[in-house]
């Protein structure tokens, strides 16, 4: 939070939004990343990225 620079900005609402964004997208990445990597695989290997499915795309 000390990288926003000022003070008043450290609970800024905007801030807040933005890293739950960024969580989901790191998310969604690592739920995705097994069937980019490996065609074969059928499961995540974690469990809390993709909840044991994956998603085909294309």
């Amino acid at each position: 939070m000390s990288a926003l620079a000022h003070p008043q900005d450290m609970r800024s609402d905007t801030a807040i939004q933005l890293q739950l964004i960024f969580a989901q997208c790191v998310q969604n990445t690592h739920a995705l990343t097994p069937s980019m990597t490996t065609p074969g695989a059928t499961t995540s290997t974690n469990l809390t990225w993709g909840a044991g499915e994956l998603i085909e795309v294309g």
